[in-house]
């Protein structure tokens, strides 16, 4: 400790990430924060079921006093790992996270094993599944009063045709609104949102060709219907104009 109370090692100290790099911590010295970089591993397609996590991190210590002679021996650092993750929207667990491993061997270092596995919280997946359940639901209920309408052969009023336009056009925000969603390609989308859309786009398809096609009948003449069969026709009077 230095004398404000912050940790400062007694010896030179190595403290190395195996596989990626090696901090390095002069005597007498604050030690300071050091941050890295590791790849994570996982499947986006899978929101918001996907799952990452990193490989096994070994952290390894080693240490020498130099006040010791002129060639120091390495002496392995006890090490112990406290491992916690705050992400928005994620939930971080470390399942291998205090592998501590001493030896007094001074040619292996000590070593402590670090691994982190990044979900979506549950809060986030229940609101994802709430969000393409009420899609579903409204996609059906659209397509459904479209049917009922052409089969009864009743005419789709304008307002009709708004309702369903409004929620074609309302789908791709209210899916965007799903926390850290992906672009559209995912799972999801297969299972749920290009479905949706493409029940409420036939349904607006239907809706206009129903309005077009019983507007343009009211534009045509009235029929003039003919006499039936077998029905006598009495003249009582026939003027001819004489020029």
């Amino acid at each position: 400790m230095d004398h404000l109370g912050r940790a400062a090692p007694k010896y030179d100290m190595n403290i190395t990430v195996v596989g990626y790099a090696t901090f390095s911590f002069p005597r007498g010295k604050v030690i300071t924060r050091q941050e890295l970089s590791v790849p994570i591993d996982g499947d986006l397609n899978e929101y918001p079921f996907d799952e990452w996590e990193t490989a096994p991190l070994i952290v390894e210590g080693t240490f020498r006093n130099t006040s010791a002679s002129a060639n120091p021996a390495a002496e392995v650092v006890p090490l112990i790992s406290i491992t916690w993750g705050q992400l928005q929207d994620y939930k971080t667990e470390f399942p291998v996270s205090t592998n501590c491993l001493t030896t007094n061997d001074v040619n292996i270092a000590g070593q402590a094993s670090i691994q982190a596995v990044i979900s979506r919280t549950v809060t986030t997946k229940i609101y994802s599944i709430m969000i393409t359940t009420m899609l579903w639901i409204l996609s059906i209920f659209v397509i459904g009063v479209s049917l009922v309408i052409l089969l009864q052969r009743r005419v789709a009023e304008p307002p009709v045709i708004a309702f369903t336009a409004a929620i074609l056009f309302a789908i791709p925000n209210v899916r965007n609104a799903q926390p850290g969603v992906p672009g559209i390609g995912c799972n999801l989308d297969v299972y749920a949102y290009l479905w949706n859309v493409s029940l409420c786009a036939l349904a607006l398809t239907f809706n206009l060709g129903n309005f077009l096609f019983h507007q343009y009948q009211k534009g045509l003449p009235p029929k003039q219907s003919a006499p039936p069969a077998g029905v006598q026709v009495h003249v009582d009077e026939i003027l001819v104009e004489r020029k």
